[in-house]
């Protein structure tokens, strides 16, 4: 009997994960992005025509929470992003509340830090939903983000009517232990966002991260305790450097450095055909380190890693001929997917250039003389045989590209016989006619062929 019981409860555990799975596989089945996103576009064109700026900006806030809120279905965020989120939420909520004030105090070095998406808005919308409920003047929330030691830590702060801090954390701590789960009356009485913010915290984190009251001269604040993960930078370095397989991309890994000072450095010693850096960084910016290795090394390729999804810096990379810039968290698969499509143009532009190179070889070995030209200021002659050459070679220029230009077309040109103006323009110049029509040629095509726009076999 025990044996038939424990395997119901098993089995009614197991339904019930599938049921939630399938539920949440659903939800994802329902939101199409690229829908949600035209739909929302169409909505604020509308508006901007009829001159409701009002709306269009809600409009235009709305996609941000959803832009940020969806994050792609990644668990991790750049704390930049998430803030972003929670801004647009609260405009939304300020377009609503004649009276709220958003306030943030983020240190631009913590932008970069990872975090679990989506925690910040569920805190703010239990400040306006519950602290705020029945106020409509003077409603104020603070967010503030600093470090300490290896910990980032998070205040979600607003001045409404304040709660039980002793009440509230003995429910986290509850949580924590099991004796609390997310029920529907857990969710009624305390808050399901701020539950559910806690234990996905400390499901990605770990136990000894999560959220706590802290006591405050007005209203309520929620602290968020986070593990400070761009930190470890060497983490990152050490993740693309195993979890890739740079040599079956035909990549050699000369270098992984911790900061833009010593990648400065490797630039004096040996500057490579590509780079991949981040934004933020210590002793150095991402941008000033492509900038100075583009100006040591041109056709450097360069990419950039980065959490940060500013405007400003996607300019500054397209300014600076970026060539892919990938947003945090790191996918191996998509570092992998762009650097052999790098890697396979550097191939082509290669084996174009050793054509170029060829070619002009070609033409050094069969024509010998074509690299003994004289400059004009050196043409032999009198001033009448020489104005009767520029003229000859004047219908070379304007003609070279014609597959049947013979001798006798350039002597018509210039009104003179076939072997007295062939001999008059060797005579000058040290080259014959036919000689001027195949240089002029070659020259052409190594032109055309330096162009990374046209392909050897056009």
């Amino acid at each position: 009997m025990l044996v038939t019981l424990h395997g119901l409860i098993e089995k009614s555990f197991e339904e019930e994960i599938e049921r939630r799975q399938l539920q949440l596989e659903l939800l994802n089945a329902q939101i199409n992005p690229h829908f949600l996103y035209n739909t929302l576009d169409l909505i604020n064109c509308r508006a901007i025509l009829a001159g409701d700026r009002e709306t269009s900006a809600v409009v235009r806030s709305l996609a941000n929470v959803f832009r940020f809120g969806l994050n792609r279905g990644r668990t991790w965020i750049s704390l930049d992003n998430e803030i972003k989120q929670v801004e647009a939420y609260l405009h939304i909520q300020q377009m609503m509340h004649d009276d709220l004030l958003a306030e943030f105090h983020i240190a631009s070095d913590l932008q970069d830090i990872v975090i679990p998406h989506f925690i910040l808005q569920p805190l703010a919308e239990n400040a306006i939903v519950h602290g705020f409920a029945g106020r409509t003047d003077d409603c104020r929330i603070a967010i503030t983000a600093y470090a300490e030691g290896n910990t980032l830590i998070l205040h979600v702060e607003d001045n409404g009517k304040g709660c039980s801090i002793e009440e509230r954390n003995r429910v986290l701590r509850e949580q924590e232990s099991g004796e609390h789960g997310l029920t529907s009356n857990s969710s009624a009485e305390n808050g399901y966002g701020t539950l559910n913010v806690h234990r996905r915290i400390q499901l990605h984190c770990g136990p000894g991260f999560g959220l706590r009251y802290v006591p405050v001269d007005e209203g309520t604040c929620v602290e968020v305790v986070l593990p400070l993960r761009s930190h470890d930078v060497k983490l990152v370095r050490e993740t693309l450097s195993r979890s890739i397989d740079w040599e079956r991309l035909g990549i050699e890994l000369v270098g992984a450095v911790k900061n833009g000072e010593e990648a400065l450095e490797w630039l004096k010693r040996d500057p490579p055909d590509l780079l991949l850096t981040d934004i933020g960084m210590p002793k150095g910016n991402g941008l000033e380190l492509i900038e100075a290795f583009r100006a040591s090394k041109p056709e450097i390729r360069c990419i950039i890693l980065s959490g940060l999804n500013e405007f400003e810096h996607a300019r500054q990379a397209i300014k600076l001929q970026v060539q892919e810039y990938i947003m945090k968290p790191i996918d191996p698969e998509e570092i992998e997917q762009v650097f052999a499509r790098i890697v396979a143009e550097l191939r082509r532009e290669r084996e174009e250039q050793r054509g170029v190179e060829l070619m002009e070889q070609r033409l050094r070995d069969r024509l010998p003389n074509l690299a003994q030209t004289l400059p004009m200021a050196e043409w032999s002659g009198s001033l009448k045989k020489k104005k009767l050459v520029e003229q000859a070679i004047q219908a070379i220029r304007e003609n070279y590209s014609r597959k049947d230009l013979s001798l006798w077309d350039v002597a018509s040109g210039v009104g003179l016989s076939e072997k007295y103006v062939n001999a008059l323009v060797k005579e000058v110049t040290g080259m014959t006619i036919n000689h001027w029509i195949v240089k002029l040629r070659m020259e052409e095509a190594a032109r055309l062929l330096k162009d990374p726009a046209n392909r050897i076999y056009e």
